[in-house]
């Protein structure tokens, strides 16, 4: 049923709509269009060559040579310039397929599997390599970066043979690490549903000197406590399970709860320069692209 799913979603996502988008981001780049061939600036990686970027705080293994001294004596910190970088980047999406994906009718599953592929599709048209790793509590897909209509081809077969996990499987995006190796453009793609909101995980992948991007897709049954006159929750990917009183019970604690973990995951990718977004599936695909790309020019969610 959830492979029947996959692949008519995947259906959805035409040549004519992705073109259509194509013409959205023109729009974003205030613009600058899109060129197939030839270099060009890659507009979501940082260097030290091509059009100025922003300031940031000085860490170990910066470039000497980019400190300014002016905008350091005026922050009383040491600040580095960045710039957007020349050159094509390799670009690597995370997407989560723990059990937590599969809430409902897998409708988490379906628009992040529908995002993937139209960021895919984009980041190509921008000459950028594309990768992707599955991952729940380990990389249980990988398909290594390349570009191409070919290599669209090949994310596409990966996807469309791809279900969330139905049982198990916490999201532990950390381990991926190995897999990416350092440094280069990360995009994950959650529902961030984990005690920290993957804060952790997303540090480390930030002391490899990533550049980090976040979509996290949520689900209306996120947050809802069941209406029986009691029983048990299921954690579906830890397996803990908790008694509850429907009768003592807060029917909005779970909803607070959640709003918490996704305004404590935003204030955390604001902290860091992770530009983010959110949206539930009710969203259309082509929608949740469009907000997260504002969200991309932006800087934040």
């Amino acid at each position: 049923m959830v492979r029947t799913t996959v692949k008519s979603a995947l259906a959805e996502v035409t040549e004519g709509e992705l073109s259509r988008l194509t013409r959205a981001l023109n729009l974003l780049l205030n613009g600058r269009p899109l060129r197939a061939q030839g270099r060009r600036p890659a507009r979501y990686r940082t260097g030290y060559s091509g059009e100025f970027l922003d300031f940031q705080a000085y860490t170990s293994g910066d470039n000497l040579r980019a400190i300014d001294w002016r905008a350091t004596a005026r922050s009383r910190q040491i600040q580095v310039r960045r710039y957007w970088d020349d050159g094509s980047c390799d670009w690597t999406i995370c997407l989560d397929r723990s059990a937590s994906m599969a809430i409902g009718a897998a409708e988490k599953w379906r628009l992040a599997i529908q995002c993937t592929a139209a960021l895919s599709w984009l980041m190509l048209q921008l000459e950028n390599r594309v990768g992707l790793v599955l991952f729940s509590s380990g990389v249980d897909q990988l398909q290594p970066p390349g570009r191409g209509p070919g290599h669209y081809a090949n994310l596409l077969r990966l996807l469309q043979t791809a279900t969330p996990m139905q049982h198990g499987g916490a999201s532990q995006l950390a381990s991926c690490a190995p897999a990416i190796g350092r440094q280069g453009s990360l995009l994950i793609i959650s529902d961030f549903l984990v005690r920290d909101g993957m804060r952790a995980d997303l540090q480390t992948l930030i002391r490899q000197r990533h550049q980090i991007q976040v979509l996290q897709i949520l689900s209306p049954l996120d947050g809802l406590l069941p209406t029986a006159t009691g029983g048990r929750l299921h954690d579906v990917e830890s397996g803990d399970r908790i008694t509850i009183d429907p009768v003592g019970s807060d029917p909005l604690a779970p909803q607070q709860e959640l709003a918490a973990l996704c305004n404590s995951l935003h204030l955390f990718c604001a902290q860091h320069r992770i530009p983010s977004s959110r949206c539930d599936t009710r969203l259309r695909w082509k929608e949740a692209v469009l907000q997260h790309l504002r969200a991309v020019m932006t800087g934040g969610a």
